[in-house]
């Protein structure tokens, strides 16, 4: 597994206590404990697969404009990866 493609273990093992989800389009806000999310979801899935399942009920995840599609994303993270990630 790389950082290019994150998992639930490699967040965990980077020290991260709360996952935060965020979008500028909608204002949607949440943040998760790490261990309630790999107890739910198991340490091999991807923060790109995890956004999505947090995400599913959000009505811009199908929209086909790029301007309402969903732009859910983890702000904390370039602080441990360096850079963007999912």
């Amino acid at each position: 597994m790389s950082q290019d493609r994150p998992t639930l273990a490699q967040l965990q093992e980077s020290g991260l206590k709360r996952l935060m989800v965020a979008c500028d389009r909608c204002g949607r806000l949440g943040v998760y404990r790490m261990p309630r999310l790999v107890a739910e979801h198991g340490t091999e899935t991807e923060l790109s697969d995890l956004l999505a399942i947090l995400t599913a009920d959000c009505p811009a995840r199908s929209a086909t404009r790029a301007a309402v599609v969903c732009g859910a994303v983890c702000p904390d993270l370039p602080d441990l990866f360096g850079r963007d990630v999912a």
